[in-house]
């Protein structure tokens, strides 16, 4: 009851759950408090109930869900009841989730009772969950006499491997089918396992090593444990869909084009932002998503007075193929190499794959593969791997001459390689007249490349005094930047806090903001999204 009262205050539901198959089937204590591990996916996330206590039937459990559901069946702040959390195919599960069902029912509530993953007979709306990018053939609409709901869904590009359907691309995607007959229905969709990123870590990716760094961009939650949203992009889009108002002064996405669903930027072609800012336009935050596709050069973000250019991350290797080992199949769920360095670079091939994975921490005992063109990945070959006689026909994006791959096949090969000396990555800021550096940081262990990166900018406006004008910059803010660890205790030291920005300094030009315009330098780079809002608003 506290939970949902906490909850009520902020305007907010909840959907409970009763049952779950996923992660550990051993272990859990609830006598002690589990300690997440740093990098490791929801690490602290048991089963339930345990197999060993799957003994002797399901009747024992039957209080438990009888006396919880009759105690809110008449709650408005209880959304759904969910009987089982993603069953495996099992007698057990499948027969717990049919009795589940059946004792919920019997408390008559007025809040609908989900069984997922699918249409069943467990289930008064159909409940999915999706990790794909959102589209009209979607299993939410399997069964449209009882109408559906996504109960996981949004989590992002993570860095080295693909999207996995990001909040950008439900809002677009929903707000598309709005007006049509496309779909015999809008569904409803829950973003993220939390909203809040936070000690689920999932923040990670399912599949990353325990010890991993803190993540670019994290790549599920919504929002800090001080409240400020990872995207303010996304947060505008979220409310713009649900609510019908925004204060953001533009949100710009290519997600109309589904061939090309980001902008390209090289140095003949920029891309500006569809923003006329009003002359009287006080302080102002910017956010721009960007990709590197070159291992060269940089790109520059121009707010009116300042340009903030990020420069790219140089391969700290140079390396030669040195065994061809041939082309094998790859599957979704079976990785024939186990870790993804780049889930697509415009300038991959062999040695730059190599130079990836050497950077990344393998060597030449290891072996490396590229796949659909632009993909990178990196370990010791599954003994279940098996050959394919044909397959591997797509050209490398770096080295035409040079096969990477193709769908579901890689390319795989040994390399030697050697380390090449590089420079610090930098951020810097200039004022847009004179040129002036104004700041500059080394952002080498924040930025990564072939993946997305966040930058964001405040131009802070003094209306009184001028000379107090100032402008501040953050490059893929952090977990770690709002709370001071990645994990207890040394989370949990200080309250949680807004990221300090990596620059702070004066403004020398004091004229208004003109617009927003993005350009590189020496090579292409994407940009996912760019937005701007008046900081009055946030």
């Amino acid at each position: 009851n506290t939970f949902l009262e906490i909850l009520d205050a902020n305007d907010m539901k909840a959907g409970f759950v009763f049952f779950d198959d996923c992660w550990q089937h051993s272990g859990a204590n609830l006598s002690i408090t589990c300690i997440p591990v740093k990098g490791v996916h929801n690490g602290c996330w048991y089963a339930a109930p345990q197999d060993v206590d799957r003994q002797n039937g399901t009747d024992k459990f039957e209080p438990y869900v009888s006396t919880t559901v009759a105690a809110f069946a008449s709650d408005s702040r209880v959304a759904w009841w969910e009987i089982f959390n993603e069953p495996r195919k099992s007698a057990y599960s499948l027969g717990l989730r049919d009795v589940g069902y059946k004792w919920a029912q019997a408390q008559t509530p007025q809040q609908p009772v989900l069984s997922c993953w699918d249409d069943n007979n467990d289930t008064d709306v159909v409940d999915t969950h999706e990790y794909s990018i959102p589209n009209n053939r979607s299993p939410v609409f399997s069964n449209p006499a009882k109408g559906g709901i996504v109960t996981e869904a949004g989590c992002r590009f993570y860095q080295g491997t693909h999207n996995y359907g990001a909040p950008l691309n439900w809002m677009h995607w929903l707000t598309s089918i709005r007006n049509t007959t496309a779909t015999p229905f809008i569904p409803g969709v829950m973003l993220s396992w939390e909203v809040m990123v936070g000690n689920s870590m999932t923040r990670y990716h399912w599949g990353t090593a325990p010890g991993t760094s803190e993540p670019a961009i994290p790549w599920c939650g919504l929002m800090y444990p001080d409240g400020s949203p990872v995207s303010y992009t996304e947060a505008s889009a979220i409310k713009l869909y649900s609510s019908g108002t925004s204060d953001a002064l533009f949100i710009a996405t290519n997600l109309d084009n589904p061939n090309l669903p980001y902008f390209e930027v090289n140095d003949t072609t920029p891309w500006v932002a569809p923003w006329t800012p009003d002359s009287q336009l006080g302080s102002v935050l910017v956010e721009a998503s960007v990709w590197p596709d070159t291992v060269t050069g940089n790109i520059t973000v121009h707010v009116g007075p300042v340009d903030v250019t990020l420069d790219t991350i140089p391969l700290p290797f140079a390396c030669a193929k040195t065994v061809d080992l041939g082309c094998y199949r790859d599957q979704m769920r079976s990785r024939i190499l186990p870790v993804a360095v780049s889930g697509g670079f415009g300038g991959m091939s062999w040695e730059t794959c190599a130079a990836m994975c050497m950077g990344a921490g393998y060597g030449p005992q290891n072996v490396y593969g590229t796949e659909n063109s632009d993909e990178c990945w990196c370990g010791n070959l599954s003994s279940s791997a098996g050959k394919l006689p044909t397959g591997c026909t797509m050209p490398c994006k770096g080295n035409a001459s040079e096969m990477c791959g193709g769908s579901y096949a890689m390319s795989v090969f040994k390399a030697t390689c050697v380390p090449t000396p590089t420079s610090p990555v930098k951020a810097t800021v200039t004022d847009t007249k004179s040129g002036a550096v104004l700041a500059s940081v080394d952002v080498t262990s924040r930025v990564v490349v072939g993946a997305w990166n966040l930058i964001r900018i405040a131009v802070l406006r003094d209306t009184y005094a001028a000379a107090s004008d100032r402008i501040q910059v953050w490059v893929n803010p952090t977990f770690v930047d709002v709370t001071g660890g990645s994990v207890p205790p040394t989370d949990e030291a200080v309250p949680p806090h807004p990221p300090t920005p990596l620059m702070d300094a004066p403004l020398v030009d004091n004229s208004a903001v003109s617009g927003m315009r993005v350009s590189s330098m020496d090579g292409t780079w994407r940009v996912d999204y760019a937005s701007a809002h008046p900081l009055s608003s946030i």
